[in-house]
Formats: C-alpha cells, sequence, structure tokens
C-alpha cells in the first residue's frame, strides 16, 4: 500500500532588533531594544536574548531589554508559544559605548 504525505513548508520568520533610545550611548546611560518579529502571525511569542551569541539571563523572555553600559552584539530569537516553534535569528545590532 503507498500513502499519501501531505507536507506543507513554511520559513521561520526572521526578526528586527530595534534601537528604543537615543544613540550614541555614553558611560552610565541605558539603552532598550526591541525585538520584532514580522509575518509572524497573530501568535504570542516568548524572545531570547543574546549579546555575542551568548544568551542574556533567562529571565529576559520579553520583547524589550534594557541594558546599562554594555556594549556589543545584540540578537533575539522568538519561540511561538502555540507549537514551540523558533523563528530565525536576527541580525546582530552592535552596541558602541562611548
Amino acid at each position: 500500500l503507498m500513502g499519501l504525505i501531505h507536507c506543507i513548508l513554511t520559513e521561520s520568520p526572521k526578526p528586527v532588533v530595534n534601537v528604543e533610545s537615543n544613540t550614541p550611548v555614553f558611560r552610565g546611560e541605558s539603552v532598550t531594544f526591541r525585538c520584532d518579529i514580522n509575518g509572524g502571525g497573530d501568535t504570542e511569542w516568548t524572545y531570547e536574548w543574546f549579546k555575542d551569541n551568548s544568551p542574556v539571563s533567562s529571565s529576559h523572555t520579553t520583547q524589550r531589554i534594557t541594558v546599562e553600559y554594555d556594549g556589543g552584539k545584540y540578537t533575539c530569537r522568538g519561540m511561538r508559544r502555540s507549537d514551540y516553534q523558533y523563528s530565525q535569528m536576527s541580525d546582530p545590532v552592535t552596541l558602541s559605548v562611548s
């Protein structure tokens, strides 16, 4: 017997990291990043943040993260709560602190 398999492939959305604070950032100031996922539908996401490819504290599962005087490359990705699928990793945003 031969069966028919129906498969739908969808590309994971790619988030974009946006800076919500003024740049440049000076010593003692903080900056807020926002992880935006377009094309992700109306589903809810949890977020993971990375600095220089290392996870930032696991408590940062929100869309925004605020950091103080901590230069580096920041990226994010999302996990859809409904099916536990991950988005792609965002392109890095470099924070330079003066």
